[in-house]
């Protein structure tokens, strides 16, 4: 939370519903900001609009101030790439990928978005696929800031699978860059 001249007077961190408790506010005019976004997301850039506690609050009594003008939000960028023929620089269909994680030491696999929200990680066997479609192109998963690798697991039929890795890097707040 920021004053009314952008100083930092207080932190919280948010629960598992995205609710953050600050206590103690005096009377005034404050904006929240976002410091670091939980693991498998992307730290949201937008400053909250000014919201203002009146001095009739007590502790009996909080405020409960809802910032949803714009929402503070997380969001998680999609990565895509392109499977190309080396001699004809055409797109191939059909290659199957798997995206890890780089620097973890034993690789983990993106597995799944689970319904709350988080990731799965795992080993290469329970690795989620994704295809190339007919223009050769490979959309994947929607990812938070980091580095990751595309990994091909099996090439395009009558193909040689290609063992290098692509890597890619997901910035803490702006779009990816492969």
């Amino acid at each position: 939370v920021k004053d009314s001249t952008g100083k930092e007077i207080k932190t919280g961190r948010s629960n598992a519903n995205g609710e953050v408790l600050i206590q103690g506010l005096a009377p005034g005019t404050y904006t929240l900001e976002e410091k670091r976004a939980p693991n498998d997301y992307i730290k949201n850039p937008t400053v909250s609009k000014p919201f203002t506690i009146a001095d009739n609050h007590t502790e009996d009594q909080p405020a409960i101030v809802e910032l949803t003008d714009p929402a503070l939000v997380n969001y998680r960028q999609k990565v895509q790439m392109q499977k190309l023929d080396a001699k004809t620089n055409t797109g191939l269909a059909g290659a199957e990928f798997a995206v890890r994680k780089k620097g973890t030491g034993t690789p983990q696999y993106y597995v799944r978005e689970n319904p709350d929200g988080t990731i799965t990680w795992g080993p290469r066997n329970q690795a989620q696929r994704f295809l190339s479609n007919a223009t050769g192109l490979v959309e994947g998963p929607a990812l938070g800031s980091g580095t990751y690798e595309f990994e091909e697991i099996k090439a395009v039929k009558d193909y040689v699978r290609n063992s290098a890795l692509v890597e890619f890097t997901i910035q803490d707040e702006t779009d990816a860059a492969l």
